[in-house]
């Protein structure tokens, strides 16, 4: 299935400064969920007005408690920080969808929306895990969110960044991010981008 990434949606007459939107990511040992596992997610409701200020975005942000038999590659223990013991507490996924179609419907129904205006740093990773997610936890409903991905945005208004990644984009706009790959950081600086 192909996706266009930045959507354009209608604001109704809020202005876009005002319109609540969802940042989301993911952090996971692989970029299928039929080859991974979702370590981590996090999110935040907040607007560009918001955002702008530099003032610092209130996460939730949760572990993803794999089954018992599950290994996280050395690898992706190296740039994110998360082990085996780090997941012992991790929330299930029906816990993890239950709470985060709750900020979903909260956040559309803030826009005045069907679906949630969602903004999302490389969406083409982040949006098979949250496939995955919904379809995980029983949902038929069509999928919620309306995506607006920053790393395509950085790809068609930067051109001449050599390195439109969330580290690079962000950097250019004068924002540090964390050596870690970590689902705060990450939600805070695409809310900054």
């Amino acid at each position: 299935e192909v996706h266009n990434y930045l959507l354009l949606f209608p604001i109704m007459d809020k202005r876009l400064k005002e319109l609540k939107v969802l940042i989301l990511d993911c952090q996971a040992t692989h970029p299928s969920p039929r080859a991974g596992r979702l370590l981590e997610i996090g999110w935040a409701e907040t607007t560009a007005g918001e955002a702008g200020t530099g003032a610092a975005v209130e996460v939730d942000s949760y572990l993803a408690g794999p089954p018992e038999q599950f290994e996280i590659p050395k690898a992706v223990t190296r740039v994110t920080g998360i082990h085996a013991d780090s997941l012992k507490c991790g929330h299930g996924p029906e816990e993890i969808g239950r709470r985060l179609y709750r900020c979903i419907r909260q956040t559309a129904a803030a826009a005045g929306l069907d679906r949630c205006p969602t903004v999302i740093h490389f969406a083409r990773y982040e949006i098979p895990w949250l496939k995955d997610l919904f379809n995980r936890c029983g949902s038929a409903d069509p999928f919620p969110l309306q995506v607006i991905c920053t790393h395509e945005m950085a790809r068609r208004l930067l051109p001449g960044l050599p390195r439109k990644g969330l580290r690079a984009v962000a950097g250019y706009l004068g924002h540090s991010v964390d050596a870690l790959r970590r689902c705060t950081a990450h939600v805070r600086a695409t809310a900054l981008i």
